[in-house]
């Protein structure tokens, strides 16, 4: 619960300590209301459970739980990366934050039907082996929800990319959804991407449309899923700047397109444009020190896109890597009211704003961006130029801390002194402004003793030294 999160590679293995035991029980009131006590077997099972839990199945309402500010549904800068987790029912990820990636998990489980012995225990004198229940205290029936889904989803700014989930749905149940974004706890889904993501051939059709719930900004793109993709109930939710492309089953046929006949719908596509993508405008990178990251922004300048890819690399390097992809922006507007779930009204709010705030790159190291607007093909031709090379931000805390070298004089005018020995022998100095741009670079590790940075505007500067083992920096001002 909280902000600045980042759980990766960890496994959630199936369990063999499960066992049977005698419960007394009723039918759930869904199937027959008012049905008798009974006493039968129930298997004691680990893995129905949630798997991985941030920020939503387990965070108590908190007075601000309607809030899209400071809510604990949109606590930002959430990474889930690279997990593995069986379960058998329950959620394998129930995931909520704002400026949130959830990339490269697995979600593995078999089907949860009653009375299959899935962990080898054998007969327990029953038939069926055990009663499916959804709490030890009522048994599940056909309208039952055991929750037994993939990712269970809320937030805003959240990119979903390369996950592999299989095995979801119950019987008796209704449930087996892939990724599902609903309202829950009084936040809604605002600015989802999902990307690359896969089904495995275990369970439900599953899905990757939103239930029931406005959509402001949304793009599904070169996802593999057996079930459908696109909006449920787009007639009584807006559903704006919202595009689904190249989605496919296993088989290689479309998946089914969910919401294309909704009525309360400003912006859906299922379908390529026929012309080209244009480059985004007003593309700026600026640190963001108080947060400890980069912000792009961008600005969305025809409709012939189906996204936007944002792709950072090292400054110099060849190879850029996708860091985010976003939704387009058709509409362009404010959303002046929303209540979700018996919220209070708020607003407004614009829920798809062009821009990315990037919390991975390494503090202190040196970055190239830029931001595509992508087609069908995902090629790189509506690419803006790479922006001026820009350093990561090291936190004040992290600034104020460093004392391996002192400058002096500060404020100076023409010549900058380090005093510290180890100035000769390092690979790196360089000089940054305030707003990250790189103003001087050492060609090597000989020096005259100073750096000369007579020709700098007057204004605050940041040295940092590279020793291999730490990146230092220090701030000095320009007279």
């Amino acid at each position: 619960d909280g902000p600045n999160i980042f759980i990766a590679n960890n496994v959630i293995s199936k369990s063999n300590k499960n066992f049977y035991f005698r419960q007394r029980f009723r039918r759930h009131s869904q199937v027959v209301a008012g049905s008798p006590w009974q006493t039968k077997t129930i298997l004691f099972d680990y893995a129905k459970q949630a798997g991985i839990d941030v920020n939503k199945g387990y965070v108590t309402r908190p007075v601000n739980h309607c809030s899209y500010i400071d809510g604990p549904f949109v606590e930002e800068n959430v990474v889930i990366k690279d997990n593995y987790v069986f379960n058998h029912g329950h959620k394998g990820f129930e995931l909520a934050g704002k400026w949130l990636i959830i990339k490269g998990n697995v979600n593995d489980r078999e089907f949860l039907q009653e009375g299959d012995d899935i962990y080898g225990l054998g007969e327990s004198g029953q038939t069926p082996r055990y009663e499916l229940t959804l709490d030890a205290g009522s048994e599940a029936g056909v309208n039952s929800d055991n929750m037994a889904r993939a990712f269970d989803l809320a937030g805003w700014n959240v990119w979903i990319d390369r996950n592999f989930y299989q095995g979801t749905g119950s019987n008796p149940g209704n449930d087996g959804e892939g990724f599902l974004l609903q309202e829950q706890g009084g936040v809604g889904n605002f600015s989802f991407s999902l990307t690359f993501n896969r089904q495995g051939p275990k369970g439900k059709q599953g899905s990757l449309a939103p239930w029931d719930v406005p959509v402001y900004g949304m793009f599904h793109g070169w996802n593999v899923d057996r079930g459908n993709t696109g909006i449920n109930y787009p007639n009584t939710n807006r559903v704006e700047d919202a595009a689904c492309i190249k989605n496919f089953k296993p088989d290689g046929t479309p998946c089914v397109q969910a919401g294309s006949d909704g009525t309360n719908i400003a912006d859906l596509s299922f379908t390529c444009p026929v012309s080209a993508a244009e480059t985004p405008d007003s593309f700026t990178v600026t640190p963001d020190f108080a947060r400890s990251c980069i912000k792009l922004h961008w600005k969305d300048v025809t409709e012939n896109e189906v996204a936007f890819r944002v792709d950072r690399r090292p400054a110099g390097a060849d190879t850029w890597v996708t860091i985010a992809y976003r939704p387009r922006n058709q509409t362009g507007g404010k959303v002046e009211n929303l209540s979700i779930e018996d919220c209070p009204n708020q607003g407004p709010f614009d829920f798809n704003q062009q821009e990315w705030f990037d919390y991975l790159a390494v503090p202190g190291e040196f970055y190239d961006y830029r931001v595509v607007a992508v087609n069908c093909e995902n090629d790189d031709v509506a690419s803006t130029d790479v922006s001026p090379t820009i350093q990561f931000p090291l936190s004040t805390k992290s600034v104020a801390s460093q004392s391996s070298f002192n400058l002096f004089p500060n404020p100076a005018s023409d010549k900058l002194y380090l005093d510290s020995p180890e100035y000769f022998n390092v690979n790196n100095v360089t000089i940054s402004d305030v707003t990250g741009k790189m103003v001087y670079k050492q060609i090597d590790n000989e020096s005259d003793g100073y750096i000369n940075i007579s020709k700098l505007h007057s204004g605050l500067y940041f040295v940092s030294i590279s020793t291999g083992k730490a990146v230092i920096v220090k701030r000095f001002v320009k007279k």
